[in-house]
């Protein structure tokens, strides 16, 4: 991979993210700020947090492909787990949403 390849994967993966943030908060847009989180919006977060993990090891897998010091295959397979991540975000927030 060089180094353009995985730079432009690293901003795709930012897109995919913001993209994905904003249509979970549309499918969760009935919470109301300071209102607690029921327990079927906490799988959202939860679901959010381990994407938000996951994506900044890719980020950071990526950052280290366009430096020369890791090897493609890394990036690639958390890459791909960081866009599965991401779905399921949005499927979680989308059954929260259907199951309230």
């Amino acid at each position: 991979m060089t180094r353009g390849k995985a730079l432009g994967l690293g901003a795709a993966l930012l897109a995919a993210a913001a993209f994905a943030a904003g249509l979970a908060a549309a499918f969760e847009s009935r919470i109301a700020p300071g209102q607690s989180l029921e327990p079927r919006h906490r799988g959202v977060a939860a679901a959010g947090a381990f994407a938000a993990a996951v994506c900044a090891v890719a980020l950071r897998q990526l950052a280290a492909v366009a430096r020369g010091r890791a090897g493609s295959a890394g990036a690639g397979l958390w890459l791909a787990l960081a866009l599965v991540a991401l779905v399921v975000v949005d499927g979680v927030a989308l059954a929260s949403r259907l199951g309230g």
